[in-house]
């Protein structure tokens, strides 16, 4: 190897080394979060409030040489819906700042008003002299369990993945299949947390995409953890033949299924079904299975997203 080269490899693992001593920098600040210790919240009615408060701890070695602009802190709400931001607001005059006069740390304290259900998520930064910290903070504003209007949902499948990794497949397939069933909606009518608690078990069908198939549940209300509970067959089929135009992958999967609704937006309520994998056989009108029946546990958690249905 010429000598050049040698020189040019070294000036970037150089370069990489200083990048990483910056990026691992003790100096730099940090931002823990003191309050709230529960980031959902189902209050009796709207608007409700709830208190943050962050804390900055002096940095570590060197602190004195680079201590935090207490000015500089600043803290923004933003209302999210599945991910994506519908309004951000800056919200840095609602905190109040205190610091301990045996540690130096500051702790910055809001009480948020929030007017409507939803997801929300609080970002908040501060300097020094050596660059920027930052922490984010998700919450969640839901109806209680016994008020849900329940109502008519178009249902989407919103993430997969296995408990553990590449217990039925390798992970990869997973991308597979939800790029053939990320557009599929499937048509939900749930009833209200008022019927659901008088029923006791109120039962429900859920048509699942292709293959995931049809299931019949029982639902109930756990009022305790504000929460919808899905109780599903102890044995259903699962007919994987033909769905992804990969080798041996023609299988029928016999799995149980449980979930639960644990996000109560009544606008927007979000849950999640555990498929676990009892039996994998090959399927009688396929053309091979190389898939086997795990040896362990093996669960398929499936993510819903409801929307409400717009129009017939």
């Amino acid at each position: 190897m010429k000598t050049g080269a040698f020189v040019r490899i070294g000036l970037a693992l150089l370069v990489f080394c200083l990048l990483g001593i910056h990026c691992a920098d003790p100096n730099l600040p940090t931002i823990n979060v003191v309050s709230p210790t529960k980031t959902a919240f189902a209050p009796e009615s709207l608007p409700t409030s709830v208190e943050v408060a962050f804390r900055v701890p002096v940095p570590g070695c060197g602190a004195t040489t680079f201590p935090v602009d207490p000015d500089s802190f600043t803290a923004t709400l933003t209302r999210r819906l599945d991910g994506r931001s519908l309004e951000e607001t800056d919200i840095t005059a609602a905190f109040s700042r205190a610091q301990d006069p045996g540690t130096g740390a500051y702790t910055y304290t809001a009480v948020l008003a929030f007017a409507d259900y939803g997801d929300y998520e609080v970002y908040v930064t501060i300097q020094n002299g050596r660059g920027m910290g930052f922490q984010s903070l998700l919450l969640r504003v839901e109806q209680r369990v016994a008020a849900f209007q329940g109502g008519d949902f178009a249902m989407r499948v919103s993430s997969l993945r296995q408990e553990p990794p590449n217990c039925l497949f390798p992970d990869v397939v997973l991308g597979v299949i939800m790029d053939i069933i990320r557009n599929s909606v499937f048509r939900l009518v749930l009833p209200s947390g008022a019927d659901i608690v008088q029923a006791g078990f109120y039962p429900l069908t859920i048509s699942l995409p292709f293959p995931l198939g049809q299931i019949d549940v029982l639902l109930s209300a756990d009022e305790g953890a504000n929460e919808i509970l899905i109780d599903g067959p102890a044995s259903y089929t699962i007919d994987l033949t033909g769905l992804a135009p990969l080798p041996g992958f023609d299988c029928v999967i016999t799995a149980s299924a449980d979930g639960v609704f644990n996000d109560l937006d009544p606008y927007d309520p979000d849950g999640s079904l555990t498929i676990g994998i009892l039996q994998v056989e090959p399927s009688p009108q396929g053309q091979g299975c190389t898939l086997h029946t795990p040896s362990g546990t093996c669960s398929l958690v499936v993510g819903m997203d409801a929307n409400p249905v717009l129009g017939p």
